[in-house]
This record gives structure tokens, C-alpha cells and sequence, in this order.
């Protein structure tokens, strides 16, 4: 696992140009993309920008949905889950990913580190494995901010 770039004192708004300092990973090969944190870091924000990016939507009409309860969504090349609410190698097994894998360009998988050697099984040696790292930043008081901290990780 090599770090590859860091991000500090990121606001929301700045999250469409840590995208942009990635857009040129992404046009590369296929991607597994793991986004790792505590709950309310942004990750699903995050993921959310990326995937209206790389559709060019760029009007408030579209909606990407989280797949918190769905688990998984596929949007075009674009495959989304969410894997919070699993449980265990065995369940990840029956969501048959490797069905959302055809064509795929981006797989986004929040929560996904436990499952890694899974992950890395299902795509295969096409995609290039990355992980980003969202995490709160503390103020002074030690409260949490509303900054984050991002480091991206190459997996592979």
C-alpha cells in the first residue's frame, strides 16, 4: 500500500476538485475504488460527485441514489455499493457482484476494506485498486470540523 496523494482542510464544496485532481485515474483502466471512514465523513457525498461528474451531470435533476439499503447500484460503467450492512465474506458472495462487473469502468465501494481479498478475487488484475482514505479533521477544542482529511492509497 503506497500513498499517492493527500488532501488536507477539505470542505464539501471542495470535493469536485479533489475529483478533478484524480479525473486523469480514472481514464486510465478500470478501477476499484475503496472509500474508507467513520460514518458522516463523506464518503457517499463524495462518491456521489464523482459519479454525476463522470456522467456529465451536471444538472440538479439527477439523482444518485446511495445504495445503503439497495447495497449495490449500477449507473451505466459506474458500479456504486455500499457494504455497511454486511455482514460477512459469505453474504458479499451472494450479492453476485461479479454480474455488475461487465463493462464496468469505476467500481466505488464504501466500506469495502474488510472485504478486500474478496473485492481483489472479483475484479481481477484489469482494475487498478485505490483506496481513499475520508476523515474528520479536529479543531482546537478537539471538536470535529467540517474539514476532512483524504489520502489515496494505491491497494495494487
Amino acid at each position: 500500500m503506497s500513498l499517492i496523494r493527500e488532501w488536507n482542510n477539505v470542505y464539501e464544496k471542495d470535493l469536485i476538485q479533489v475529483f478533478y485532481s484524480l479525473e486523469e485515474e480514472f481514464n486510465k483502466q478500470p478501477i476499484l475504488l475503496i472509500l474508507s471512514g467513520p460514518v458522516g465523513a463523506g464518503k457517499t457525498t463524495f462518491a456521489k460527485k464523482i459519479i454525476s461528474k463522470l456522467l456529465n451531470k451536471n444538472d440538479n435533476n439527477l439523482e444518485v441514489v446511495s445504495p445503503t439499503y439497495s447495497v449495490i447500484n449500477k449507473i451505466d460503467e459506474i458500479v456504486h455499493a455500499d457494504f455497511y450492512r454486511i455482514e460477512s465474506e459469505e453474504e458479499l458472495l451472494h450479492l453476485e457482484l461479479s454480474l455488475y462487473l461487465e463493462n464496468c469502468k469505476l467500481l466505488i465501494v464504501e466500506w469495502g476494506k474488510d472485504y478486500y481479498s474478496l473485492l481483489k478475487e472479483e475484479v481481477g488484475d484489469d482494475f487498478k485498486t485505490l483506496e481513499l482514505v475520508v476523515d474528520f479533521e479536529m479543531d482546537k477544542g478537539q471538536q470535529i470540523s467540517n474539514t476532512r482529511t483524504m489520502k489515496l492509497f494505491n491497494l495494487r
